[in-house]
């Protein structure tokens, strides 16, 4: 893909650090935030499930904004972003809600002790989840208990890594089926 269509494909999100944290290019989920809730599926999937998790009232988001998060039960992203667009607007206020950003900030990766063992492979060429990030993440999973084993993988990206990985991802699942 050339630099001019990724451009055109890739949105550029402005986001906002949170103080004392590590970077992160995903939604409040990772430590990050984005600056304000925005016209994308995985936002509604996000609300959807703090709203069933926790919930939160959702007070960002407008009556058709709310019909978005429902429909995120019943359709895939690819659904959600066509229903997006059949939408008028606006889907949000234009603002995260304290309740959000609380509820957002407890899920945090790695912030609480996983009851499941973790794999994670990663290619060094990842640039959707940067190699910085998961060093982040099993640092704090480790120090919150959490039985986490990191594996990289050298020249992979985000795209590549698994079929690299595939003989060391199976050999890990049936190792913690033996346990």
């Amino acid at each position: 893909m050339d630099a001019r269509h990724k451009r055109l494909v890739e949105p550029r999100l402005q986001l906002v650090q949170k103080p004392g944290s590590w970077p992160r290019r995903m939604l409040g989920c990772c430590g990050s935030w984005i600056a304000q809730p925005i016209n994308i599926p995985h936002v509604y999937v996000l609300a959807r499930g703090y709203r069933d998790a926790y919930a939160v009232s959702l007070s960002e988001f407008t009556a058709d904004g709310k019909r978005m998060i429902d429909a995120a039960g019943n359709t895939s992203i690819s659904g959600l972003f066509r229903e997006s667009l059949s939408m008028k607007g606006p889907l949000t206020t234009g603002e995260w809600s304290q309740e959000m950003k609380n509820v957002l900030a407890l899920n945090v990766p790695g912030n609480r002790t996983s009851a499941a063992p973790i794999l994670i492979v990663h290619g060094t060429l990842d640039n959707v989840v940067m190699p910085e990030s998961t060093k982040e993440l099993a640092l704090r999973s480790a120090n919150n208990g959490t039985s986490i084993k990191v594996s990289w993988y050298p020249g992979q990206d985000h795209r590549t890594v698994v079929e690299q990985a595939r003989q060391e991802i199976l050999a890990w699942i049936g190792e913690q089926q033996q346990l």
